[in-house]
C-alpha cells in the first residue's frame, strides 16, 4: 500500500456507469493499525489477487457483498446490523465526536456534495485531514475495545 493509501478504482464505487467513467479513483488513508491488519492479512490470503478471496474462485474472485452480513448473523448480529450499517456508525460517531469537519468525513464516505454549482467546482480531497481521521478512528476503536468487558 504505496503511502499508506488505499486505491479502489473509480469503476468498483457506487454509481452509474457514466459517472464511473469520468470519476476519480477514490482514495483511503490508512492507520496504522490498518497496515498492521493488512500484513496479517496478507501471511493468510497473500498468495490471491484479493485479501479476502471468494471460495468458488479465489485467484480471481473476492467474497460476495452478502458475505459480511451472513457472518454477522452467524455471530447474533442478525437484524441489529448490516456490513453497510458500519458505514452509518462511523459517520454518526465521527460526526459527534472527531472534530472533524463535515466536508472531511463525508468525502472520507466518498459521499457527493449534493450542492451541484459546489459539487461542480470543489475537487478537494482533504487528505492530510482524512489521514488524521482515519488515525483518530483507528485509535478510537482501540479504546473501544479496551473498554470491553473481557
Amino acid at each position: 500500500m504505496a503511502n499508506a493509501l488505499w486505491t479502489i478504482p473509480a469503476e468498483r464505487m457506487k454509481g452509474r456507469l457514466i459517472q464511473k467513467q469520468s470519476a476519480a479513483d477514490h482514495l483511503v488513508p490508512l492507520s496504522r493499525q490498518s497496515l498492521q491488519i493488512l500484513d496479517s492479512l496478507y501471511s493468510l490470503s497473500g498468495r490471491h489477487a484479493f485479501l479476502f478471496p471468494g471460495v468458488h474462485n479465489p485467484r480471481s474472485t473476492p467474497i460476495s457483498s452478502e458475505t459480511m452480513n451472513r457472518a454477522l448473523k452467524i455471530m447474533g448480529f442478525g437484524g441489529l446490523q448490516t456490513g453497510h450499517g458500519f458505514r452509518g456508525l462511523a459517520s454518526t460517531i465521527m460526526n459527534e465526536q472527531s472534530g472533524f469537519r463535515s466536508e472531511v468525513i463525508e468525502r472520507q464516505l466518498a459521499h457527493r456534495d449534493r450542492n451541484k454549482v459546489r459539487r461542480a467546482y470543489n475537487h478537494a480531497q482533504y487528505m492530510a485531514e482524512r489521514h488524521d481521521l482515519m488515525q483518530w478512528w483507528s485509535d478510537y476503536l482501540d479504546a473501544q475495545l479496551e473498554k470491553a468487558p473481557k
